[in-house]
């Protein structure tokens, strides 16, 4: 008789739940918003689309996650950029728009 496996844990689905997040961004960077399906993300993953969708209920509810993480990002890293910051805000400021636009393009 098969074993079945035993449950995951809350870290297990917190970090699955990350991964699924980091390279669903890569698939949405790569495909585009059109282009991108749930199915070659579980594909992707190797686990099952119905698993996929026991962590996000639809694609849409995973695009909002995608970019509350890069919200995230973004503010840490603008946060980081002034707190080590020294000189004048003109360099400051060039120091975040630069930031920003290589953040918008990846």
């Amino acid at each position: 008789m098969p074993r079945k496996k035993a449950a995951r844990t809350d870290e297990q689905k917190e970090r699955l739940k990350e991964r699924i997040i980091e390279e669903g961004r890569n698939l949405f960077v790569s495909k585009g918003a059109y282009g991108f399906s749930t199915h070659a993300l579980a594909k992707k993953l190797k686990m099952s689309q119905s698993n996929l969708y026991n962590y996000f209920e639809s694609k849409r509810e995973l695009y909002i996650a995608i970019r509350r993480e890069d919200i995230k990002k973004l503010k840490t890293e603008i946060e980081n950029i002034i707190r080590s910051h020294q000189g004048s805000y003109i360099n400051l400021f060039k120091k975040i728009g630069l930031y920003y636009l290589n953040f918008a393009h990846t």
